[in-house]
């Protein structure tokens, strides 16, 4: 277990970070997500039993992205909200979300990989979702882990820093799977060795998630190792 080591020391660092950040007049990355994970009113995700997403969800999911972010980067413009729209109402990534939206990381993963491969494809690819019709890998990740925040892993460049995934390419699927399988490895290796996932989620700020707090260790190890 390397990235939740120290796991208290590492969230609380993030949420300083967090806190130095709207101090500046940014917005606040954990008031966003905290507003995602209320609106789930206690289900795994954001997704509806038919497999379909609201529009105040692709709303909610539209002003997460730009709180961290992604509107900065030029990631994303002004007609995000009906082209995600879009691409999550296609046939195919309905009936993936259906069958993704009760699942959680503490199952095996495994199980769900076929799924998120092309979850993921049909989210990334080029011409889909970026506004400069780039390979949408970060994006992607992002938008499922907001959708399905007890699911699936962010994959930024801080998190990539610290699992050696490569900078400088676009993300594939294979340096996706290594974060997904981290992560669900490092939460195993924690409750066999520290404690309960209910202690794990103590450390942080509620509401949370486990993969909210592998997230905000594995990006503090990655602005650490950027910074040296």
């Amino acid at each position: 277990m390397r990235v939740l080591e120290n796991a208290k020391e590492k969230v609380q660092k993030y949420n300083d970070y967090d806190s130095e950040r709207v101090k500046k007049g940014k917005k606040g990355y954990n008031d966003a997500y905290h507003r995602i994970l209320r609106a789930r009113q206690g289900n795994p995700s954001l997704v509806n039993a038919d497999g379909t997403v609201s529009d105040d969800s692709i709303d909610l999911v539209e002003q997460t992205m730009i709180a961290f972010d992604m509107k900065i980067f030029g990631q994303i413009d002004d007609q995000f909200k009906n082209t995600l729209k879009n691409a999550l109402s296609t046939k195919e990534n309905r009936a993936l979300m259906k069958d993704l939206r009760d699942c959680t990381i503490l199952i095996n993963i495994e199980t769900i990989k076929s799924d998120t491969k092309r979850l993921f494809e049909n989210l990334s690819c080029k011409a889909t979702l970026s506004a400069k019709w780039f390979i949408f890998g970060v994006g992607a990740t992002k938008i499922m882990n907001f959708l399905f925040p007890e699911l699936f892993v962010i994959l930024d460049r801080n998190v990539k820093e610290t699992l050696s995934i490569p900078q400088g390419r676009s993300l594939c699927f294979d340096d996706y799977w290594k974060a997904m399988d981290t992560c669900r490895r490092e939460l195993g290796e924690w409750q066999k060795e520290i404690g309960t996932i209910e202690e794990l989620k103590s450390l942080d700020e509620f509401p949370t998630t486990p993969i909210r707090i592998f997230d905000k260790c594995a990006f503090m190890m990655g602005r650490r190792i950027r910074s040296a």
